[in-house]
């Protein structure tokens, strides 16, 4: 977290995805939030239920091989 604070995004993600991917999430509601109180309606971040799975399906996998493989 440190790393990605300090604007060095590239070692933050060789640390961990997880905080990059969270500070792009937090961002994009954010701005979708700041949208509506304008009174306009953006979708940053979509809601479909294929984005979750594929999501979720990519941060097992990453966490599967970031714990079991040195490599990673």
């Amino acid at each position: 977290m440190l790393s990605l604070l300090r604007g060095d995004i590239l070692s933050s993600l060789r640390y961990n995805l997880i905080p990059s991917f969270a500070f792009i999430l937090t961002g994009g509601f954010y701005i979708e939030n700041a949208a509506k109180v304008f009174g306009k309606k953006l979708t940053v971040i979509p809601r479909r239920v294929s984005f979750v799975i594929f999501w979720g399906v990519f941060f097992i996998v990453y966490f599967v091989l970031r714990n079991y493989i040195k490599f990673f």
